[in-house]
């Protein structure tokens, strides 16, 4: 490790800035990598954070209960120490007292040495009553502290789903790793790979191990979701179509796409240009004669485009709980208000995409996420200006967490006519 910084001080400032300054787990994760010497202290980092925010309701619950302070008056940085201290001791295999000693040290560090008493005391008596505050976790009647997930959610859920249970909980399983081969490679045969029903769309069968494969550094593979895989797929791009992917970044769909048919264009767009390089690094190796890159608002009418393309995507903008095993700031950052947005703004995508469709033209809708507001009342909606065009004798998927084991996601498919 770099400069002798340990692995639970990194922690510690990672899930300040994610919970406090608006950061994201898979952005600071990724970038902390480069710190990290030895693989084995980067893993513990990552299982401190993810793990922290994926338990962040229960660690403030049994917090509260240690706390002779009242929570909303703890040092935001004492408070992350102790988030992350927690749960290390709850769900890691470490050896206890050194790594309260550690913890409490990064106080002094973080300059909160007035702290150091009030840290040690804190950890040392969850140690000590350790398994009766599990107990009282189990047992809580707090929904917020069972699920881990911002009650409004919860209640979101519960409103929409009848096995909401089973969903919340599937979001602390974690999804096996799929890929999607190239249209001229067969893994069948492979056994790194496991079939699935669909053509080229394979489970990993020991991620590790695909990691160092010639398949992975070649990219003969994408790494890709059930859902992100049917939605490409079941856009039916033929040859020389002009496909439109409104709302592309990182361009794994776009690339799939490209893959499908022969002689086709594709217009990969993103509003946010820095995610151009994410979109390249899919697209480049069919040839620039096959692609085009563009930045514009997806809620704006660009002219040009009325009428111009015979299939159009868009996997709109969401509120991603669909997302929640794989980034789990999710479960206490989103709210009803930021859905009610979102939904706004997917409408206002939707009526752009349709002026772009030819006569005859495909278009599918799709989201990474759950609830009406987001995926069946925008169905109904388009349902209401277009022809639906069934996915597998269905009018539009629906694929969660605890059924599919993969990420959530919604696809629905029309014509117009």
């Amino acid at each position: 490790m770099k400069d002798n910084i340990s692995s639970r001080k990194i922690a510690v400032d990672s899930i300040y800035n994610i919970i406090y300054n608006d950061s994201f787990s898979d952005i600071i994760v990724r970038k902390n990598k480069d710190l990290f010497t030895d693989n084995r202290d980067f893993t513990l980092y990552q299982k401190i954070v993810l793990g922290s925010l994926e338990r962040i309701f229960e660690l403030d619950f049994i917090i509260s209960e240690l706390s002779n302070i009242k929570f909303n008056k703890i040092d935001k940085i004492i408070l992350s120490i102790l988030r992350c201290a927690i749960y290390e001791l709850m769900y890691l295999e470490s050896k206890d007292y050194a790594v309260i000693n550690e913890y409490v040290n990064l106080t002094v560090i973080n300059k909160r040495k007035f702290s150091k008493g009030y840290v040690n005391a804190i950890l040392r008596n969850f140690l000590r009553n350790k398994n009766k505050l599990l107990d009282n976790v189990i047992n809580s009647t707090n929904e917020q502290v069972r699920y881990n997930i911002n009650q409004e959610i919860i209640d979101y859920f519960k409103l929409n789903y009848s096995n909401y249970d089973k969903i919340l909980m599937s979001f602390y399983d974690i999804n096996p790793l799929t890929v999607r081969a190239n249209k001229d490679i067969d893994l069948s045969e492979e056994v790194l790979f496991k079939k699935t029903k669909y053509d080229n769309f394979y489970l990993v069968k020991d991620p590790q191990e695909f990691f160092l494969s010639d398949y992975f550094k070649n990219n003969k593979v994408s790494i890709q979701s059930l859902g992100s895989y049917i939605a490409g797929r079941c856009l039916d791009a033929k040859d020389n179509n002009l496909v439109l992917d409104l709302c592309s970044a990182p361009g794994t769909k776009a690339r799939q796409i490209l893959d499908s048919f022969n002689g086709g264009h594709i217009v990969s767009n993103d509003i946010d240009k820095n995610k151009n390089r994410l979109i390249e690094e899919n697209l480049k190796y069919f040839g620039k004669n096959r692609y085009e890159i563009r930045n514009f608002d997806a809620t704006v009418e660009i002219k040009e485009f009325r009428e111009k393309f015979d299939r159009v995507l868009i996997d709109v903008p969401c509120s991603n709980l669909g997302l929640i095993s794989k980034k789990p700031e999710i479960r206490f950052k989103r709210t009803m208000n930021y859905i009610y947005d979102i939904s706004n703004i997917q409408k206002k995508i939707i009526d752009c995409a349709i002026k772009y469709l030819k006569v005859g033209g495909v278009l599918v809708y799709s989201t990474c996420t759950y609830g009406n507001l987001e995926n069946l009342d925008n169905y109904n909606y388009l349902k209401s200006i277009l022809d639906v065009y069934a996915i597998d004798n269905e009018d539009y998927i629906q694929i969660d967490n605890y059924t599919h084991k993969s990420n959530g996601f919604f696809i629905a498919r029309f014509k117009k006519s």
